[in-house]
């Protein structure tokens, strides 16, 4: 971070978790990795636009897992004195989770690469008005220069999630088929609607792709 001048980015979060560390508590610190939520956030009319490209593998991991991890730590008495990384088994670069949207749902989604030097202008041009816009912007930055040998050790580190906890953990695929499958059903009750109204009487119709 240092590197990329945004070493005050974590530095807030590095402070707390040393005075933990320091602390008499038992305690046990869970550094999760984002959910998969990043993915899709920047998904939107089967487009995936990403500030920076996103071209650097990273970790995710499914909100669901890091729920169940964190219920089961509550529990335990082992784990004193541990920082333990939350991931799921693979990184991903967003082109990759773009594909794999695509496979998955039948329908093209379309990486984008938006140039990241425009949120810096805006972020400065804000930053009187807005703080948090430059944050973001360091945020993305970060995002796009994840280091590549923690991005290696990934499956490592979920490996050893699987030894320590008794959970079966969600993986990106089966995030994607679940969102596939409830957008589908919205679209159906969208069509249901539409149809009722034209024709005054129930009817059905098969989803679209």
């Amino acid at each position: 971070m240092e590197d990329l001048k945004i070493l005050e980015f974590g530095e807030i979060k590095l402070e707390i978790e040393l005075k933990i560390s320091k602390s008499d508590f038992n305690w046990t610190i869970l550094g999760n990795a984002p959910a998969f939520e990043i993915f899709f956030a920047f998904v939107k009319n089967g487009k995936m636009a990403v500030p920076g490209g996103g071209l650097k593998a990273i970790p995710s991991i499914s909100s669901e897992d890091v729920g169940e991890i964190t219920a089961q730590t509550v529990l335990r008495e082992d784990l004193n004195g541990q920082r333990i990384k939350l991931t799921g088994p693979e990184a991903f670069t967003f082109p990759q989770v773009a594909k794999l949207f695509s496979e998955l749902s039948g329908q093209k989604v379309k990486h984008i690469k938006i140039p990241l030097f425009v949120f810096n202008i805006l972020s400065l041009i804000i930053l009187p008005f807005n703080p948090f816009v430059r944050f973001f912007y360091k945020s993305l930055k970060m995002l796009n220069n994840f280091p590549a040998d923690m991005a290696e050790k990934v499956p490592e580190d979920h490996k050893l999630l699987r030894k320590l906890f008794d959970y079966e953990p969600v993986s990106l695929e089966m995030e994607i088929r679940q969102r596939i499958k409830e957008n589908k059903f919205k679209d159906t009750d969208k069509k249901h609607e539409r149809i009722k109204g034209v024709s005054g009487k129930a009817m059905t119709t098969q989803p679209t792709d």
